[in-house]
């Protein structure tokens, strides 16, 4: 069971594929004219399925509903990111930045599917969690040194530090699923989700800090404000995923934090 309500779930993962859509309609060059409207037509169909759930809540209508379009938004980005790898499209977005956001809506997918049927989705398992958000994690990090300018070396650096960590993490919990499978528990996963909580929260608070200098004009990037808050609620919902399956996580005292920032972001408008 999530440690969101299904309401929850789904006002979580509609944000967060608006977020997508916008970002999309905002690197693509202007002279992409049917792309920049498709993406705004995506832009006002999660606003509309938004404020739908704000009205009349959760159910498998509206999961079979916010299903397809979550769908054709899924064919929408990979069918951009085919054209970025080809050279076919101006978009100041990486392939590999696609991955990422495409992992995300097919999560929303699978969940969907199951609440469209009126069933309970199954939990994923840790190492499935991480697969997930350790990505994220990573592409963030990553995109932060991409965004800031060359001359913050200072903060370029620190971040790079965050990117080899969740690496190493990535190249750890690859081998665990290859340990799982010949012995039902990993020993260590603990341990592991704990060290990661820690490093993400640490990373949450550089965010933080970034977004403070950037709104005092005391930072040199190449990004939005948008972008870079996006960061949190994504952060925050794999926080309360891993205090859901390890208690210890709960111990470092951002469990509370965590649902209090995603709880704004969920409800933002409303």
């Amino acid at each position: 069971m999530s440690p969101l309500t299904v309401a929850e779930e789904h006002a979580f993962w509609l944000n967060i594929l608006l977020d997508h859509a916008v970002f999309v309609r905002d690197f693509l060059s202007p002279a992409e004219k049917d792309y920049v409207r498709r993406a705004n037509h995506f832009i006002r169909e999660f606003e509309e399925m938004i404020h739908r759930l704000h009205e009349e809540g959760a159910s498998a209508q509206f999961a079979a509903q916010s299903l397809q379009l979550a769908e054709n938004y899924y064919q929408f980005e990979g069918h951009l990111q085919a054209l970025r790898i080809k050279n076919e499209i101006v978009i100041d977005l990486t392939p590999t930045y696609l991955i990422g956001t495409l992992n995300e809506n097919e999560e929303y997918i699978r969940l969907c599917q199951k609440w469209s049927q009126g069933q309970t989705p199954t939990m994923l398992s840790t190492p499935k969690l991480l697969n997930l958000w350790l990505d994220d994690m990573l592409g963030h990090a990553l995109l932060l040194v991409n965004i800031l300018d060359p001359i913050e070396m200072v903060m370029i650096q620190k971040t790079t530090r965050l990117v080899d960590a969740y690496e190493k993490y990535k190249l750890k919990n690859s081998a665990i699923q290859k340990y799982l499978r010949f012995m039902p528990t990993f020993p260590g996963e603990n341990r592991f989700t704990y060290e990661i909580a820690e490093t993400t929260i640490a990373f949450n608070n550089w965010v933080d800090e970034v977004i403070h200098m950037f709104q005092h004009d005391e930072v040199l990037s190449r990004t939005t404000l948008p972008f870079l808050e996006h960061h949190l609620p994504e952060s925050c919902y794999f926080l309360l995923h891993l205090a859901q399956r390890n208690p210890r996580v709960n111990a470092l005292g951002k469990t509370s934090q965590s649902r209090e920032i995603l709880t704004r972001y969920i409800t933002r408008f409303q």
